[in-house]
């Protein structure tokens, strides 16, 4: 029978496979909102009445969402306008009056959901929000880790003596250097993994930047956060990081085991708004809720 069924499968057309997929997922995704729901009803001195209400409200009124808050309805793809840049041959969106670029292999219609995704992680509501009002409006030198498309780093161009883009997806180094191809003098894009080795394909920040002060680290690598933290142990240690923009919603325990990790080295700490439903975890499981993002900032000498 599982013979026959593969037989089927391959054989049939990518359109209608991806149909039954879609449904198979969406019945998964509806069990799995019950779930939630069902979940954070019941256990109500798990998280705050006040935090859970409009998740819950979100929930039972919507599908399911990474952010379930109702200001993802606030932004429609239909609104967000995609150009061909003719020169290049690479379509680009305008952000905040910059070109901000995408994969070659992207189609207009992929663009608008991911810059509407993009739009939705920066809401100032949300969870993924880098809190730009809230960093230093001077800095010499910002690292951007997980870079994707550069949205990070695009919102600091100005404020930015130098930035370090590290991203290892090869399709996105050419957009990456259509978007910042004014600012090469000051962005360095570095095609390499950060973590706690030294290889051909990653990095230790400790190594890359030895005794330099870096004045802001974003940080966002797909779970891959430990290993990056352990890499820099010696520049943490020795105070050469001053602001930290860290996520912790990959993870079940990230936000937990972060806050340790950075109030020990004598960070204070603030977290983003509300929470993420980061159902694309194998381990996602109750609580299910879990904070988006950690902002540290060093504490000065004797306070």
């Amino acid at each position: 029978m599982a013979r026959i069924t593969k037989i089927i499968r391959d054989n049939l057309p990518r359109s209608i496979q991806n149909f039954i997929s879609s449904l198979f997922e969406e019945k998964r995704h509806k069990v799995l909102r019950s779930n939630i729901i069902e979940f954070l009803e019941k256990n109500p001195n798990e998280f705050s009445s006040k935090e859970v209400e409009p998740i819950v409200k979100f929930l039972k009124n919507s599908t399911l969402n990474v952010f379930p808050y109702e200001f993802v309805n606030k932004y429609k793809v239909s609104d967000i306008k995609v150009t061909l840049d003719v020169e290049s041959n690479f379509y680009y969106v305008l952000y905040k009056g910059k070109r901000l670029y995408f994969k070659k292999s992207m189609n207009v219609f992929q663009i608008q959901n991911a810059m509407r995704n993009l739009l939705i992680e920066q809401d100032s509501d949300s969870p993924h929000n880098y809190q730009f009002d809230k960093l230093p409006s001077k800095l010499n030198r910002v690292i951007d880790v997980g870079a994707s498309e550069g949205i990070f780093s695009l919102n600091m161009i100005e404020d930015a003596e130098e930035i370090y883009i590290f991203e290892t997806d090869e399709e996105w180094v050419e957009p990456l250097k259509l978007t910042f191809r004014n600012y090469l003098n000051k962005v360095h894009i570095i095609s390499k993994f950060v973590s706690n080795v030294d290889d051909n394909q990653s990095i230790k920040l400790d190594t890359l930047f030895n005794s330099k002060q870096i004045d802001l680290i974003k940080i966002d690598v797909d779970g891959e956060e430990q290993n990056l933290l352990a890499g820099s142990v010696e520049l943490l240690k020795n105070s050469k990081i001053s602001n930290i923009l860290l996520c912790t919603y990959h993870k079940r325990s990230d936000f937990k085991d972060f806050s340790t990790l950075l109030t020990n080295c004598k960070f204070t700490l603030t977290h983003s708004p509300g929470y993420m439903l980061f159902f694309y975890d194998p381990e996602f499981s109750e609580p299910y809720l879990r904070r988006g993002l950690i902002y540290a900032k060093l504490q000065q000498v004797g306070l």
